[in-house]
């Protein structure tokens, strides 16, 4: 029901950044590392998965 391709993929981002928010304190636990490189890792994941979400869904109509 979005009305463009903006705000789809802001809302996309926010439902997983919002569902993954545990992935860095997680593996900075299991790899007994700094938190820094783990937030990195998970804003690219989220810009992945933002990639393809955002290229295979048809514009809102």
């Amino acid at each position: 029901m979005a009305r463009s391709r903006i705000l789809l993929t802001l809302v996309s981002a926010a439902n997983f950044l919002a569902a993954s928010r545990g992935l860095p304190q997680g593996v900075a636990n299991f790899y007994s590392s700094d938190l820094w490189p783990d937030l990195l890792l998970w804003l690219a994941a989220s810009l992945c998965f933002l990639i393809v979400h955002t290229l295979a869904l048809d514009e809102p109509s």
